[in-house]
């Protein structure tokens, strides 16, 4: 059987009609006049069908799952709006509530404040009066 191959670069060699064998037209059912015979022909065609089945089968599964997934991205995208319209409802709520506790807080503070300055300033006022009694001598 002759060399086909010249270099590494795959590069395939033309074979001439002397080098075509009996063996080789047998083979792949050449016919006398050197041509590719009908049967190879059939089967190349029948191998074209089959994948070409085989390719429609496997585009059609991927795009079963390219619409399986957009949809769940859909309703992913759906839940999480519902989710951060509850949250940020909530935030609301809670900012509203927190401004009440400080307005509630601020009273309270002023309201210490007040009985501070009511209770201490007696006691101030009794201190006073007590460091500067006129009789200091009584205490004894």
């Amino acid at each position: 059987m002759p060399e086909t191959r010249l270099s590494k670069k795959s590069k395939i060699k033309k074979l001439k009609l002397s080098d075509v064998t009996d063996e080789m037209r047998r083979k792949f059912h050449v016919c006398s006049h050197n041509k590719v015979g009908y049967s190879e022909i059939s089967k190349l065609a029948l191998f074209m069908l089959k994948r070409s089945k085989q390719d429609a089968k496997d585009i059609k599964k991927i795009t079963e799952i390219l619409t399986w997934q957009k949809q769940h991205i859909e309703d992913l995208k759906k839940i999480n709006m519902a989710m951060v319209d509850k949250y940020e409802d909530q935030f609301e709520e809670y900012e509203k509530a927190n401004e009440e506790l400080k307005k509630a807080n601020t009273q309270l503070i002023l309201n210490v404040e007040e009985l501070k300055k009511r209770l201490f300033g007696s006691f101030e006022r009794k201190l006073k009066d007590f460091a500067l009694r006129p009789d200091k001598k009584k205490d004894n």
